[in-house]
């Protein structure tokens, strides 16, 4: 009422038809809601990020009534909105999980992990899609690549050696987790082999 209130005495007031469309977004109306949004931002620009958390939060309204469609659209609108901002990438990948397509979440969690491949998150993602199709060589491909794009990065490196591990290469995950533990002496997950690594590491003068 407050938001559509302000439009009536000041419809230059972008910002409240953003967060007007958010809540009509979040009522049900997922293209009402959208259309007074982009409108606000198309006016004002610089809303661009107010309005990707707006979409984000109406995205959970839908998402939480099994609007699985509303909320995918509202997610993919606050990624383009704000594509700097991982977060809507990472909830955008969830719903495309949970929707069944994991090609699409699979495509969300490496965007991820190619922009901030120290995000445990999303690579424990990327491994439970591969653990679904039972493929074992393409998560190890996956991880392979990655890690060479971040030649720095820890976390790509553990999920190499879990996929390696998992592939029962054992002289291959020990190499991946060492590699990953001279970029960060400090992990932990939960692999006996790893741990195996990691204590004899630490016994090196």
């Amino acid at each position: 009422a407050a938001y559509r209130a302000a439009l009536r005495l000041r419809p230059e007031l972008q910002e409240a038809k953003v967060g007007l469309g958010a809540i009509v977004a979040a009522g049900g109306d997922v293209d009402g809601g959208l259309l007074l949004m982009n409108d606000g931002v198309g006016a004002m620009p610089d809303l661009a990020g107010f309005a990707a958390e707006a979409c984000s939060r109406a995205a959970s309204a839908r998402l939480a009534v099994h609007d699985i469609p509303g909320g995918l659209s509202l997610l993919k609108r606050a990624r383009s909105l704000s594509p700097t901002n991982l977060s809507h990438r990472v909830a955008l990948g969830g719903a495309l999980e949970a929707a069944g397509d994991d090609d699409g979440a699979l495509a969300e969690y490496r965007a991820v992990v190619m922009e901030a491949p120290e995000s445990p998150r999303s690579s424990a993602r990327i491994d439970a899609i591969y653990g679904r199709r039972n493929d074992s060589a393409a998560r190890v491909a996956e991880w392979r690549h990655l890690a060479d794009l971040h030649p720095g990065a820890a976390w790509p490196r553990v999920h190499l050696g879990l996929a390696l591990e998992s592939g029962d290469n054992q002289e291959g995950a020990e190499t991946a987790y060492r590699e990953a533990l001279s970029r960060n002496a400090l992990l932990d997950i939960d692999s006996a082999l790893f741990r195996r690594v990691r204590d004899a590491e630490k016994g090196r003068p």
